[in-house]
């Protein structure tokens, strides 16, 4: 998928947890996800 805006946002926003946690921030997991993603995306655990 082709999305110019959500990749622009993606990377001034891990550009900006990178940051952070040079400053000290303890950032231990990020979860990128959209409401807009369709259901087949999202991982699954399958029993």
């Amino acid at each position: 998928m082709h999305d110019v805006e959500r990749t622009d946002y993606l990377r001034r926003h891990f550009t900006n947890v990178h940051r952070a946690m040079a400053r000290g921030v303890d950032l231990r997991g990020c979860q990128v996800w959209s409401l807009m993603q369709p259901p087949l995306s999202i991982p699954r655990t399958v029993s």
